[in-house]
């Protein structure tokens, strides 16, 4: 195994914990968080924590073809983060949520790009 590979792996694990603590942050906080929007809270720290998984799995792999279900579990999670986002920024904030939806895009472009590239 080259350097690559265990860059590669410790960047998944990094990426896993920064996700297990955004969603320990979005619960910790919820009492902040407008009530009738709590919920998308709630959904989207499981989420968060799905993909943590996922990239805990990705890790030892190295970067090798990974499973179709380990895909499914990472588009999944994230289209439900991606979801959550845009119904809590509601439609009075509808400028944010079409960036927040362009932004996304873009970053889900550019990963694939990568992914399919290397």
């Amino acid at each position: 195994m080259d350097i690559s590979s265990y860059v590669y792996g410790l960047f998944n694990i990094m990426e896993g914990i920064a996700w297990i603590w955004v969603a320990y942050f979005l619960i910790s906080r919820r009492s902040q968080f407008d009530r009738k929007k709590v919920f998308w809270v709630f959904l989207s720290a499981p989420a968060f924590c799905a993909f943590a998984i996922s990239d805990f799995i990705e890790a030892p792999q190295f970067g090798e073809k990974l499973p179709d279900w380990l895909w499914a579990l990472k588009l999944v999670s994230g289209f439900i983060v991606f979801l959550s986002r845009v119904c809590y920024l509601g439609s009075k904030r509808k400028a944010e949520a079409l960036k927040t939806a362009l932004l996304g895009l873009i970053l889900l472009g550019i990963a694939l790009c990568l992914i399919f590239l290397f």
